[in-house]
């Protein structure tokens, strides 16, 4: 009869053939082969980390008051003009990054302001973009 046996010992996979003879004299017969078994390298993703934010609280706080005529949900648009004190809030956020100031909205300023309108400040502020 014969049969494998698998072990890892040491950083190394250990196949063991086990050969038996059916007779009484017979002694157990053991081949041991041996391979370097390389560890798994695949790492597991890293815990979620706070996130570094590209803009703060007091930016969202100063372009929510700014913008307001803009931003506020069901109010008439008012387009802020690239010079007003509105898009001065909007360029102090790094790379005009609205998507982080929607981020740090609350559920009750969600439903108070327009997200997309504080999104499109990014164009609308952009002293090289065209205006329509």
């Amino acid at each position: 009869m014969v049969s494998w046996r698998v072990a890892a010992a040491g950083g190394r996979l250990l196949i063991l053939l086990v050969a038996q003879q059916a007779s009484a004299q017979a002694a157990e017969k053991v081949i041991s082969v041996s391979a370097v078994v390389q560890p798994n390298t695949k790492k597991k993703p890293p815990h979620q980390q706070p996130k570094i934010r590209k803009c703060t609280e007091a930016q969202k706080q100063d372009i929510l008051h700014e913008c307001r005529g803009y931003v506020t949900a069901g109010s008439h648009i008012i387009l802020p003009d690239l010079h007003s004190a509105c898009c001065d809030a909007a360029r102090s956020v790094q790379n005009l990054d609205m998507v982080c100031i929607v981020d740090l909205l609350t559920s009750e300023e969600r439903s108070r302001y327009n997200a997309n309108r504080i999104k499109h400040l990014n164009e609308m502020c952009r002293p090289w973009s065209p205006r329509c």
